[in-house]
């Protein structure tokens, strides 16, 4: 459009009219070339893979067995592969391969080491030597015998069952307690909920900063973080 306009502008005849009017004219041409192009859809059938021929192997180069008896500058050329190979891929074959013993080597490392580390821990807990005497002499190790008797000194099973049925007791009446408080507080929102859908000048923070809401705020992070002490007990 441009273009088109400059020559309109130019003086009827000149060079500078006829150089612009070609330019703008094959501008066009290629533009609504370009629009063909891309408004067709072309679609070349491609054959499927048992219909294609198959590729038999070709050898290129027949392997021939050095000759015996070869000088020393000739046995350095023996192997044909070397002398084939470009010094690019050589390079980047040789630095893979050392790569690879970097990695293996450092594997191996780090295994011995875990397994000198697991070693040691099973010497401290007197593993599996203790579980062998254990099976052989038919008792405990010491440690485990002190354990019993500490867990018995204090009452024994009866006690740490009535324990836990308090302790059960407990959490049933915590996670009622804290139901309960979910329900106010869920109710509690939902007010909060209206009353921001009728005040649309009153932002969630803004409720929050006021002195009326400020204990529903506290009390619900005290509520979510003795639930997750709960769960987590």
């Amino acid at each position: 459009e441009l273009m088109r306009r400059a020559a309109a502008a130019a003086p009827d005849g000149s060079p500078e009219r006829r150089s612009l009017e070609d330019e703008s004219s094959s501008l066009s041409q290629r533009t609504r070339q370009a629009e063909q192009d891309n408004a067709t859809i072309y679609q070349d059938p491609v054959p499927s893979a048992g219909a294609l021929p198959r590729l038999e192997p070709k050898l290129f180069v027949k392997p021939i067995r050095p000759e015996e008896g070869l000088s020393s500058a000739q046995a350095a050329y023996a192997d044909a592969f070397p002398a084939l190979l470009p010094a690019a891929t050589a390079a980047a074959v040789t630095q893979f391969h050392g790569e690879v013993h970097a990695k293996l080597h450092d594997l191996s490392t780090r295994t011995t080491s875990d397994a000198e580390k697991a070693q040691k821990a099973l010497a401290e807990l007197e593993l599996p030597q203790a579980l062998e005497a254990c099976e052989a002499d038919k008792r405990l190790p010491a440690r485990l015998v002190r354990a019993i008797a500490k867990a018995q000194a204090t009452g024994g099973v009866g006690v740490l069952e009535e324990l836990l049925s308090a302790c059960t007791a407990l959490e049933k009446e915590a996670v009622g307690a804290a139901t309960m408080a979910n329900e106010v507080l869920k109710a509690e929102e939902e007010k909060d909920a209206a009353l921001l859908s009728d005040e649309p000048r009153l932002t969630r923070p803004l409720l929050h900063a006021l002195k009326t809401t400020q204990p529903l705020v506290i009390t619900r992070s005290q509520l979510d973080t003795n639930r997750e002490r709960l769960e987590t007990a």
